[in-house]
């Protein structure tokens, strides 16, 4: 588990991309997971190139690739082989084989809410991200936002972030929102057929927020468009929600 293999290192290193023996089972990963996180972060420090002050490059090794499944399957508690070879197969182009390189581009969230706070009372993120190509599914990713909130919270800001996912779809996925159950959110988007933009970034904001010790929720507001137009036969539902 503390053994990299990094063709960057060491180019005779054989690279063919993680196989099933190379994941641990969630209780067996949960023993030694701080320590090999230390591991990845001081790994991850040398393999990355500034692209201006809040825009990064991540050159991926086998043990970064390695480290990202092994997030993700304790995030989504996936505990089936045929769950790690999902995730198997969505992560492996990603490691180098020896005759390339592969980089990961990342904005840097902290950096940016630090460079902002002096100037701010508050800082708000927008998960839905609509005007980036791809970045609704970014942050469906549980592990980017995991990785995101942590940053954020390392930061010590000493001011307010907020989350925005928008709008929600129909009051039963409020619900679900407010009791902070991202399966069932699912679940009822999925009957009901509820039309709700910024969907997989919900379920990922709530799972996150579940494992970073979240709590309890209240709904600040909601609204519709109709409330501003008076024609409620078909209205845009939107509700604002803190979650501690």
């Amino acid at each position: 588990m503390t053994k990299f293999r990094d063709p960057l290192d060491d180019p005779r290193a054989p690279v063919a991309g993680l196989q099933l023996a190379d994941v641990l089972d969630l209780r067996a990963y949960e023993r030694v997971r701080d320590d090999y996180r230390r591991q990845i972060i001081e790994h991850k420090r040398r393999r990355r190139i500034a692209l201006g002050p809040i825009v990064t490059l991540l050159f991926e090794s086998f043990d970064t690739v390695r480290f990202q499944v092994h997030e993700m399957a304790r995030a989504e508690r996936i505990v089936t082989d045929e769950g790690i070879e999902g995730e198997l197969d969505a992560y492996n182009p990603l490691v180098p084989d020896g005759s390339n390189l592969k980089a990961t581009l990342m904005i840097e969230y902290a950096d940016a809410a630090e460079a902002l706070a002096p100037y701010a009372d508050y800082l708000m993120m927008n998960l839905s991200c609509p005007n980036t190509v791809d970045g609704r599914d970014f942050f469906a990713d549980t592990g980017h936002l995991d990785t995101c909130l942590t940053a954020l919270g390392e930061a010590e800001l000493q001011l307010p972030v907020f989350l925005k996912v928008s709008p929600l779809g129909g009051v039963e996925a409020i619900e679900r929102v407010l009791a902070l159950d991202a399966r069932g959110l699912w679940e009822v988007v999925r009957k009901e057929d509820i039309s709700m933009c910024g969907f997989g970034p919900t379920i990922a904001m709530l799972t996150a927020a579940k494992l970073l010790g979240a709590t309890s929720s209240t709904l600040v507001k909601y609204a519709t468009s109709g409330d501003i137009s008076g024609d409620r036969n078909m209205v845009v539902g939107y509700a604002g929600v803190t979650i501690s």
